[in-house]
């Protein structure tokens, strides 16, 4: 699965709820505004017109809370949850896990990068995103014994696979 979406500033939008001017980012987007979410315009038709995926929301939402953290939440140097990795992580998702996935676990990295985990139904698998198209992955299977460690910073299509093994676990 593709999503049409493409990383620039201005997915800031999203996430803090300050309307921005929209940079073109792909015409074959939408064109039906009824497919567009009012706190930025981010399109959703790769999905299916008028679906917006079950876990985007309250990711977006549990994002916006980390990237407004003090510094030293983490009662040492701790920053918040840089503003482009986070725009970057729900891209990463929208390119790679089915709408009706399970949401990840978004857990904040003390550098201002984020985790994004899941530990259910046999499979553990964790995402650190350390910057926009820079990610490291930890998967393991255990029920087939596949695993890997490994960073990836443009195709994503191993990543896909195994967010489908997890997609497809859930729904039996």
């Amino acid at each position: 699965m593709t999503a049409f979406a493409a990383y620039d500033d201005g997915y800031d939008a999203f996430l803090t709820h300050r309307p921005r001017p929209r940079y073109p980012l792909r015409q074959n987007l939408t064109s039906n505004p009824t497919s567009t979410w009012s706190s930025g315009g981010l399109a959703t038709t790769a999905f299916g017109a008028n679906r917006i995926p079950t876990w985007l929301l309250p990711t977006i939402d549990h994002m916006r809370e980390l990237a407004m953290l003090p510094v030293g939440w983490d009662g040492h140097d701790g920053r918040p949850v840089d503003i482009g990795i986070a725009a970057f992580a729900i891209q990463f998702l929208l390119q790679t896990l089915e709408p009706d996935g399970p949401a990840p676990q978004v857990v904040p990295l003390s550098y201002g990068g984020i985790q994004l985990e899941w530990h259910e139904q046999g499979i553990d698998l964790e995402i650190e995103v350390e910057a926009p198209n820079r990610i490291f992955v930890s998967f393991e299977d255990q029920v087939s014994g596949e695993k890997f460690e490994r960073e990836f910073s443009t195709d994503y299509t191993e990543v896909t696979r195994v967010m489908g093994i997890l997609a497809s676990r859930q729904q039996h």
